[in-house]
């Protein structure tokens, strides 16, 4: 029952909130004037971003049951990180831009950010793995990738037991890659 999106605050800025049971929690944000919550789970951790006091715009973490502030959750060595989704395990998705400035999808687990091409085997076709979405809660991550110089969706399956203390077995596998098949114009 609970909600998550972007508010305008009284003095100006764009702030990410959580509605539950008829209250509005302002999450703030880290040090800039815009944040946005972007998915929520079923423990009251919302995901999204926000901009930074450089400007920068990095994903955060918060979790509505210690109103702490929200944590950024950093990016992949770039400027900036976007979280697009969070399981009940509190593992986040999204994308980030890496440290030679390229957009990748990222996992965001035990206070780490990965990489989603660290998954991949070895001599895989994929050019790069762009945006994750969402997660499910047995940890499988939907997003689109460049394959062959063509855009197309992918899911990665985590083959783990979906538990915070589990963490992400290295046995990633990849299905459904052609789900959707987009030519680049």
């Amino acid at each position: 029952g609970s909600i998550t999106g972007e508010s305008s605050t009284a003095e100006g800025a764009t702030h990410a909130f959580v509605y539950d049971e008829g209250v509005m929690i302002d999450l703030g944000d880290l040090g800039g004037n815009y944040s946005y919550g972007k998915s929520i789970n079923l423990h009251g951790e919302v995901a999204g971003y926000s901009t930074t006091a450089n400007g920068d715009t990095h994903a955060f973490l918060y979790d509505a049951d210690s109103r702490q502030p929200m944590a950024d959750i950093g990016t992949l060595g770039g400027a900036n990180s976007y979280a697009l989704g969070i399981n009940d395990y509190g593992s986040v998705v999204g994308y980030s831009q890496d440290s030679a400035g390229d957009y990748c999808a990222f996992l965001y687990q035990d206070a780490e950010m990965i990489d989603l091409m660290a998954f991949l085997p070895e001599g895989s076709e994929w050019d790069a793995l762009v945006q994750a979405f969402d997660i499910n809660n047995q940890g499988d991550v939907l997003g689109y990738g460049i394959k062959n110089g063509e855009r197309h969706l992918f899911v990665l399956s985590a083959n783990a037991v979906p538990a915070p203390a589990a963490g992400w077995l290295l046995g990633f596998g990849i299905i459904g890659l052609f789900l959707v098949r987009r030519r680049q114009q």
